[in-house]
Formats: structure tokens, C-alpha cells, sequence
């Protein structure tokens, strides 16, 4: 080795610290192509050399850039929080319609804050109008204390007019998510007559057991005290066969204790829907359910609307089970309809119906509102 070659052997190794940095020798021709052409066979990630000012350039696969894994960790953290609070109504509403029990207590309690934050920062309201337009949500007109001073409920009346184009029949349909398509046939067939205005207010996942999770009972104030409907149709009971609490006690479903509260929960509601002018309210039973075992408990929810019913004047049970059931008295998804064609009537669930179902319902609720108000199929009004 030349006394050249020799200088720059010990400058290439000067030791940490000295103050002349000497640029490393530039590697041989098609050095770096053969480095990249390993790097992409063994997937190993291909390292460019330092940069001049001593940083490496990020690391790099198949030419994409990698991002260190704390990174996508903490941006996932953030994403779950976002999710929480955007739909910390939603939550706490599925945290309150748990069952009664340890769980549910520290899940509400858990998301208790998170809501009251969330609305602070009006960050819920996107997810309140989702919910809104779900029918899951609390209507607006609801909120603040205006029940309170909406005056003394009126008295029951059972004196029917005859309902004319200028002075429709105001109806008013409700309920859980059965009233959902069949409120919907019975909004139609009443608006085709000419003579009645139909309104549509159904809530999913609710029911009278429960109005820690929807207050049935101030909803229903509310729409006999502002509203005013002549007639009211409603539909309950998918959700309502569950444990409820009663002074601090749970009630288990079908037990003694639970259906007379039950009981008195719906004679309240039908009671509170006949004041201020109410003149007929249609209390819809539950049809024949697919499953054996949530028909026992169906025929014991109907047996308390109808006896809860016979006990109040102006009030009516519109029996459904016979309606959906075979001629054998059987459950069926699929039945005939007025032309003799079989036509799926019920949903998936062996609860629901299909839009098939709901109009044969529809049809039917209207029919009979149309007999006790005397008003002609196809009706125009004078």
C-alpha cells in the first residue's frame, strides 16, 4: 500500500471526536442496485445511507414508507376516543336498555360522563339526529319542562263525529318498532279516504317496561295534551316482555307481581290517550310469534290489552293473532292474501312484519276506524 492509500486507511478510521469529518467513499458501481434487488427479494426494508446532515431517511417497503408502530397506535387510541364521544348517546341509550343486573349498573355509570361531556361539547349531535331519524331519539318538542304547564288533563269524551274535508280525522299512530310499517299502511290507507290526517311516531327498541330507557308515559302526555288526536292507534309488547324495576326491586317477567304492574302501565297509557278528546283508542294486539316459546309470552301480554281494554269505554282491542295465523291456527312467514297468492308476511325475525303483513293490517285498522266513523271506502269528503 502507497503512503496515499495509507492516509486514507487512517482518515476513514479517525476516532469519535476529531474535528474533520471526512466523507465516506461512494460504494462501488451497481452496489446499491444489488443492495435494493436483495432488499426486495428477502422483503427485508431497503436503508438509504445517511444523509448529509447525519439523519437516515425513513425506512421504506416495496417503495412505501413505514410508520412506526407507536404511531398507528396512538392515532388508533385516538380514533376509539372520537368513536366514543361521537356516539356517547347511542352507547349510554344501549347501556340503559341492558338487563337489570351489576352489568348495566357500572356500564351507565361508566358512560355517564362521557355523554354529559359529549353534549357539553355538542359533539352528540350528529348522532342525536342519526338516532332521530331512526326513531330512537327523544322527539325534540319533548325536552325541557313544558309537560309541566301544559295544564290538567281533559276530560274523556265518547261523543264521534263524522269526519269532512275541512275538518279532518286527526289520528295519531304509535308504538315500538311493530308500529314501524304498520303504522306506515295505516298513514296511507287513512289519507287516501280524503277525510283523515294520520301522524306516525314509533320508537325501535321501546316499550312501557321500561321508561328508564324511553318515557313512554310522558310521550303519550305529551301527545294527548298538545297534539290532540281524535283517534289513537297503538302498537306495543315486542320489547316488553323483560325485567323491570319497582322500588328498587327487579321483576322478573311472568311472574304475578310483574304483569299486574304491567297491566297497570298499560291501562295508564290507554287512559292517558283518551283524555283531551280522544274518542276511540285502537289497542293493537301482538300477532302469532315464530318462535313457540315467545308466543306463550305474546298470548299473555295480549290476554292483559284485552282485558285492559273491556274495562274502558271508547277503547278497542284489534285482535291480530287469527289475522297471521294458518287456518290450523299455526305460525307461517308465508300466508294468502285476498287473491288467494301466498305473500311473505313476516320478517326473518318470526316478529316483524313485511311490508305484505303491515298492509294487510293497515287495512284492516283502517277499516274498522272507518266503520265506527262512518266514512265510505274511497271517501273524498263533501
Amino acid at each position: 500500500m502507497d503512503e496515499r492509500d495509507h492516509r486514507l486507511g487512517d482518515d476513514w478510521f479517525d476516532e469519535p471526536g476529531d474535528d474533520a469529518r471526512r466523507a465516506a467513499p461512494p460504494p462501488a458501481p451497481g452496489q446499491a442496485d444489488m443492495r435494493r434487488a436483495s432488499a426486495a427479494a428477502t422483503g427485508e426494508p431497503h436503508r438509504s445511507p445517511a444523509s448529509g446532515d447525519g439523519r437516515r431517511p425513513p425506512a421504506t417497503v416495496g417503495g412505501r414508507r413505514l410508520v412506526p408502530a407507536g404511531s398507528v397506535l396512538v392515532a388508533g387510541l385516538l380514533g376509539l376516543v372520537l368513536a366514543l364521544f361521537l356516539n356517547a348517546a347511542s352507547i349510554q341509550r344501549t347501556a340503559r336498555a341492558m338487563p337489570f343486573g351489576a352489568q348495566r349498573t357500572l356500564a351507565v355509570a361508566a358512560m355517564r360522563p362521557v355523554a354529559a361531556l359529549s353534549h357539553l361539547l355538542l359533539i352528540d349531535r350528529p348522532s342525536n339526529a342519526a338516532l332521530a331519524m331512526l326513531g330512537r331519539g327523544t322527539p325534540p318538542e319533548e325536552s325541557g319542562s313544558g309537560l309541566h304547564d301544559l295544564g290538567a288533563p281533559g276530560k274523556v269524551t265518547t261523543a264521534m263525529r263524522t269526519p269532512t274535508v275541512g275538518r279532518p280525522l286527526r289520528i295519531w299512530v304509535g308504538g315500538d318498532s311493530m308500529a314501524q310499517n304498520t303504522g306506515a299502511q295505516v298513514v296511507q290507507y287513512a289519507e287516501q279516504t280524503g277525510v283523515m290526517r294520520a301522524t306516525l311516531d314509533y320508537h325501535i327498541s321501546t316499550g312501557l317496561s321500561r321508561p328508564d330507557y324511553f318515557d313512554w308515559p310522558r310521550r303519550l302526555a305529551y301527545v294527548s295534551r298538545v297534539l290532540r288526536p281524535d283517534v289513537a292507534v297503538a302498537f306495543f309488547g315486542a320489547n316488553d316482555a323483560q325485567a323491570v324495576e319497582l322500588d328498587g326491586r327487579v321483576l322478573g317477567s311472568e311472574t304475578t307481581a310483574w304483569d299486574a304492574l304491567y297491566a297497570q302501565r298499560v291501562g295508564q297509557a290507554m287512559d292517558t290517550l283518551r283524555r283531551n278528546g280522544a274518542t276511540r283508542v285502537y289497542w293493537v294486539g301482538l300477532p302469532i310469534m315464530g318462535s313457540k316459546a315467545f308466543s306463550r309470552t305474546v298470548r299473555v301480554l295480549n290476554t292483559i290489552y284485552r282485558r285492559e281494554a273491556a274495562g274502558r269505554p271508547g277503547v278497542v282491542y284489534v285482535d291480530t293473532w287469527s289475522m297471521f295465523a294458518t287456518p290450523s291456527g299455526r305460525f307461517s312467514a308465508y300466508l294468502r292474501d285476498s287473491h288467494g297468492d301466498l305473500q311473505l308476511m313476516r320478517q326473518a325475525d318470526g316478529i316483524h312484519l313485511t311490508l305484505a303483513g303491515a298492509s294487510r293490517l293497515g287495512w284492516a285498522i283502517v277499516a274498522r276506524i272507518r266503520r265506527d266513523y262512518h266514512v265510505a271506502a274511497g271517501a273524498t269528503g263533501s
